[in-house]
């Protein structure tokens, strides 16, 4: 019986925009471009801040590639990685321009060593630079050359097949491949941070240094930078326009000039302070909540960078951990899975063809002060019954969690093993005094001293 071809095919489609560019190639339907995110990693220090952070710790747990089912392979890939122009860690770190980008494409340059291919190096273009061609009928990445690069007013485009790329999404929904910037739900926080740091500056500018207030004579003064006219006459003006045009080159711009003079008749200039209490302290403020909304928009525990005033407690601390803990693992995860798929895969079946397992990139073995620590609360909970070392979930995972390799647990006694073990030896023990030893007695007899000796002395 055929089977409908609707059932079997794809009958909707995932592309949510229709804004094709060129072929297949799709625009970015993010209504914030990467240009806006460049600027708000280059420019703002918060943001620069947590992006670093995220970046490197997901290098931090990066650990070289294993294949415990092929130890040939692992061999091969990771003489790979250190024959490869760059690092591992500077590629990967391009790679990850994808947390404030949306996405990253990378290029995979071969070269050939005897008979087998390898990597010469990886090189990851701008994400302007980057379109992704899309099949019009489903919206799914194209199978063939899934990246076109186009630099702008610099020839044509050029796509690249699917075995010399690499491509990576943050935060991927509905299968938009542009994925989803981290700084995408800080975008309005940032956008309120820079008037509000322009208001501060012209705040401190009109009040951060005194107003001055001048008392002089209502009479006039032959002006002393201009004294004569063009016709030769005394040039006089008002001391208190004069006063007045000394006040304008004050650096804070703003002062007062009164003409009703003193007592005497004598020039008196004041400051009056206390004109914008309050100000520093609200700006402050303001910029420091909008701060702590950026890194809670990227999951950032905002407490690591904090400068001690605010700190939490102990447990706040942790919980913010955590929690960055969990985002972390994930971005660890879909990172893994693609160097996996993009970038071993290929190189593995050019040299070994096809294979059931293609290795993993583990997480990095802790140090060995936090082994420790782990150490000592295992051993806490196994004392505590918490943990049953001869339980073989108990006994992985504690083994799994301190990075040692599974091993399983040895097999119990089997106790009518140990008996028909046991009445095999019987002959040999001692019976009671008097007792024919010959006797086929199978019954062990309990140990009793022979007589004239000392009991309770140490064999």
């Amino acid at each position: 019986m055929a089977v409908p071809s609707k059932i079997v095919g794809q009958i909707g489609s995932q592309l949510y925009t229709t804004f094709i560019l060129f072929d297949k190639a799709i625009a970015n339907p993010d209504s914030a471009n990467v240009v806006e995110y460049e600027r708000m990693l280059d420019s703002d220090e918060t943001v620069a801040a947590g992006i670093e952070f995220m970046i490197l710790s997901t290098l931090n747990k990066l650990d070289m590639y294993r294949n415990e089912s092929n130890p040939q392979i692992e061999t091969f890939i990771n003489e790979s990685f250190e024959g490869m122009r760059g690092t591992l860690v500077e590629t990967v770190a391009d790679i990850l321009s994808a947390i404030w980008a949306g996405y990253s494409g990378s290029e995979i340059v071969y070269k050939p060593d005897g008979a087998k291919m390898r990597w010469d190096y990886i090189a990851t273009y701008h994400p302007r630079t980057v379109f992704f061609n899309i099949d019009k009928e489903t919206g799914r990445l194209d199978q063939d050359e899934p990246i076109t690069q186009f630099r702008w007013f610099a020839g044509s485009p050029v796509k690249i097949p699917k075995n010399k790329c690499i491509v990576y999404s943050h935060n991927m929904r509905f299968g938009n491949w542009y994925g989803t910037s981290q700084l995408r739900a800080a975008r309005k926080n940032w956008l309120l941070k820079d008037p509000v740091l322009k208001m501060w500056v012209n705040a401190v500018d009109k009040f951060g240094t005194p107003l001055i207030a001048a008392m002089v004579p209502n009479d006039d003064i032959r002006d002393p930078d201009k004294p004569y006219n063009d016709d030769g006459s005394e040039n006089r003006i008002q001391q208190i326009d004069y006063m007045a045009r000394l006040l304008t080159n004050i650096q804070s711009g703003t002062g007062l000039a009164m003409g009703s003079g003193t007592g005497d008749q004598k020039v008196d200039i004041k400051t009056l302070t206390g004109t914008g209490a309050g100000v520093g302290e609200a700006f402050t403020g303001i910029i420091s909540y909008l701060n702590r909304a950026i890194f809670r928009s990227m999951l950032v525990p905002s407490l690591l960078f904090e400068e001690g005033q605010n700190s939490g407690s102990y447990a706040l601390g942790q919980a913010h951990f955590d929690m960055y803990g969990m985002m972390l693992d994930s971005i660890y995860k879909r990172l893994t899975e693609t160097l996996l798929e993009w970038l071993v895969r290929p190189l593995i079946e050019m040299n070994f063809g096809p294979q059931k397992n293609y290795g993993e990139f583990p997480e990095r073995e802790m140090s060995e002060t936090d082994r420790n620590v782990i150490a000592g609360i295992f051993m806490q909970m196994t004392n505590a019954g918490y943990l049953d070392a001869t339980h073989q979930e108990d006994f992985d995972h504690v083994r799994g969690s301190l990075g040692f390799p599974e091993r399983k647990l040895d097999p119990k006694p089997d106790p009518s093993k140990a008996a028909a073990l046991m009445g095999q030896y019987n002959h040999y023990a001692r019976g009671e005094p008097g007792q024919d030893k010959t006797a086929g007695s199978a019954k062990p007899q309990p140990d009793i001293p022979e007589l004239g000796a000392v009991q309770g002395a140490p064999v």
